[in-house]
């Protein structure tokens, strides 16, 4: 795209874009005020019907906010030369609209007239430049129509089609200086004369005019404002002006043109050190890309070889394995075609040596083989004895097992120091006892969290019941309906009261806990159970937990002495 050539004329354009900005701010606002004004009603309205607008909110937000943003980026790419290019080449329709707007304020500075003035430039804008910029006032000028053709040096100096000779871009034809007439001068004092004389001033007057501008761009906004100022200049030219304005407007704009023409050339040298900069920027990322298009393709390379010795590694895996697997399979096959042969010759030999072997006995029959019947009849008697001696090994076998596990669980139980799962042991117990319908019942007896937790041991037993003891004796002395009183003096007498020792005679709590004391002590749980078991009341009820514990312990001795004697007995049979 190309621009107003200058930075004077693009700062000259700054008022437009200004309020092209404070427009579209204005627009913002009236969007605004009324998506919150329009907001009460629509929740006025479907507070009833509790439907919310979310879609339409966001399309009005969306299209306030993009257009405030493409609003902002127009002003800034006024502003901006370089935020120009970035925002005409990647926004849609942006390079439109900048040149619109360029083109309505290049018109409003230069063409357009304001409060009857003609304006060529702005001394505020420009404070170097004020003192050549020219203001012409209509003030005092006639505003008949001029129907006169127009003076012979305008008529040439404006451009032809058919004329072959251009001239340079920025020159303008120098105007030719019209003088007064002497008869104006020397017959000022007189009426009729200075009359007279006016008529010829004022057509000289008119035939002095300010040249055309012919400037060789391509930009299509310079051609237009440089066309647009040519059409002031005739009609300019057409009412007539004094010399002294036509010289210092002639002057102006040959400043003007020398000015653009200059600033031309500085936004010529800009573009190009521009460029350069942007093609070594080019440069220099076409390299780098280069350098990252080759490292991608090391890397991609030696990813592809790494992958390839993989997959040769692979194959050569597999085909060893076929080849391990064929190899095996051939080997299996010559030894089953061996296996067939021999067995093929094996039997012919044992068909031949029996045609031989019947041709022997049909020989000597009637010799040392008459007893040949006898014979088989006690080989017959051999194989027998074998066979039961056989079972008899098995069963022997099978029962040192079943003694073996029963055994084991024994001293599990007498000698371990926690409790052990049995569950192993009574599997193997009924493996090896076969189809034995007593060791099955006595194992169909034995609670099944046996099998996981096991039972506790002896000390166990006896380190539970020794807690146990201060609780059933204290519970012993408590009185029925007892209250705060009665639990202390059973405790108090509890502490006081004499404990017995050994196997004392007697129904009483403190003789039943001394047998079994004595009794867990001496390792016979079965017995202190049984001790504990003839407590009653509250004694009884605090030992319950404990008595569980002994009657599981005490049937699992139980059963396993029924299991040894089960064992014993299949031993004498």
């Amino acid at each position: 795209m190309l621009r107003v050539n200058g930075r004077l004329a693009a700062r000259q354009l700054q008022g437009a874009s200004r309020r092209a900005f404070s427009e579209g701010a204005s627009l913002r606002q009236e969007a605004i005020k009324t998506t919150t004004t329009s907001a009460p009603a629509s929740s006025a309205k479907g507070a009833g019907s509790k439907s919310s607008h979310k879609f339409r909110n966001f399309v009005l937000a969306s299209i306030v906010l993009g257009g405030g943003a493409y609003g902002t980026g127009v002003y800034y790419a006024l502003k901006d030369d370089k935020f120009n290019e970035l925002f005409t080449e990647y926004v849609p329709f942006s390079e439109s609209v900048v040149n619109y707007i360029e083109e309505r304020q290049f018109r409003s500075k230069y063409i357009e007239p304001e409060g009857g003035k003609i304006q060529l430039g702005s001394h505020r804008d420009h404070p170097k430049e004020a003192d050549k910029l020219v203001t012409i006032s209509k003030s005092g000028m006639a505003a008949s129509e001029v129907k006169e053709p127009l003076p012979p040096h305008i008529s040439a100096a404006s451009p032809r089609k058919d004329d072959g000779s251009k001239k340079e871009a920025g020159t303008v034809t120098p105007p030719p200086v019209v003088k007064k007439s002497e008869g104006a001068k020397k017959d000022s004092g007189a009426a009729s004369k200075g009359q007279s004389a006016q008529a010829p001033a004022s057509s000289e007057v008119k035939g002095a005019g300010l040249p055309l501008i012919h400037v060789s761009d391509v930009d299509p906004m310079v051609n237009d404002a440089i066309k647009s100022l040519n059409n002031f200049i005739q009609g300019v030219n057409s009412q007539g002006a004094s010399a002294d304005t036509v010289n210092a407007v002639s002057q102006a704009l040959v400043n003007l043109s020398h000015s653009v023409q200059s600033l031309r050339a500085s936004h010529q040298k800009q573009l190009e050190e521009s460029l350069q900069n942007q093609a070594n920027k080019f440069a220099q990322l076409g390299r780098a890309q280069a350098e990252e298009a080759q490292s991608a393709v090391r890397n991609k390379q030696a990813e592809l070889e790494d992958m390839l010795h993989k997959e040769e590694q692979r194959l050569v895996d597999v085909y060893n394995r076929r080849l391990v697997t064929e190899i095996e399979a051939t080997k299996k096959a010559v030894v089953a075609i061996a296996n067939n042969r021999l067995a093929a010759a094996a039997h012919a030999r044992e068909a031949e040596f029996a045609r031989d072997i019947a041709s022997f006995v049909d020989k000597e029959r009637e010799g040392r083989l008459a007893g040949l019947e006898a014979l088989s009849k006690r080989v017959e008697e051999l194989e027998t004895l074998v066979a039961s001696t056989g079972n008899a090994i098995d069963q022997s076998r099978k029962h040192a097992q079943f003694q073996s596990s029963i055994t084991e669980l024994a001293h599990v139980l007498a000698h371990s120091n926690e409790p052990v799962a049995l569950g192993p042991y009574l599997k193997q117990i009924r493996e090896t006892s076969g189809d034995n319908e007593v060791v099955d019942a006595v194992l169909k007896c034995i609670p099944e969290d046996v099998y996981q937790a096991g039972v506790l041991t002896p000390a166990q037993l006896a380190a539970r019941f020794k807690l146990l003891e201060p609780e059933i004796r204290k519970a012993s002395l408590l009185p029925p309906d007892a209250g705060v009183a009665g639990h202390v003096g059973s405790w108090l007498f509890s502490k006081l009261l004499l404990k017995k020792e050994g196997n004392p005679t007697g129904d009483d709590v403190e003789s039943i806990l001394a047998r079994a004391h004595n009794a867990l002590g001496e390792g016979r749980v079965v017995d202190a159970v049984e001790e504990v078991n003839g407590l009653k009341g509250w004694p009884k009820a605090l030992a319950r937990d404990w008595l569980a514990e002994g009657r599981k312990r005490s049937e699992v001795e139980v059963l396993v002495s029924v299991l040894a004697a089960e064992g014993k007995l299949n031993g004498v049979k």
